[in-house]
């Protein structure tokens, strides 16, 4: 993992997995195609007080688990190059609620000596 971790660009807080063909994905934080409908999703589910883009809608970990949401992936093992965000509006809270059941990431932090591993939470 320190090796992927270390091809990432240190510049930005960068991502990166494998999708459904082996081929190695990053993805960046900021605003991103990703973003609104994250922000969205988690208003319409009653997650967000109200509308607007909270700035976890633009961090690699929501935007993985949207991209897993939307193209059927059970699993990601995402390697990235800071730690998970943490607190009531948090990547380590929001992206069990963009996930289906069943979908589960591994998200490997440069901070922890485990992978973070979440479950989804919306029924499908």
């Amino acid at each position: 993992m320190a090796r992927l971790r270390e091809e990432l660009p240190d510049y930005i807080t960068s991502g990166r997995y494998e999708d459904e063909n082996d081929r190695p994905v990053v993805v960046q934080s900021g605003r991103g195609a990703e973003s609104p409908l994250i922000a969205h999703h988690l208003f319409d589910t009653g997650i967000l007080p109200r509308p607007g883009m909270p700035f976890v809608a633009m961090h690699v970990e929501p935007k993985v688990a949207w991209r897993m949401r939307t193209g059927g992936h059970d699993t990601v093992e995402l390697v990235i190059n800071n730690k998970v965000c943490q607190g009531d509006l948090s990547c380590r809270k929001l992206v069990e609620d963009i996930l289906y059941e069943g979908q589960t990431p591994m998200v490997h932090d440069p901070t922890e000596d485990r992978p973070l591993v979440s479950e989804g939470r919306s029924p499908r």
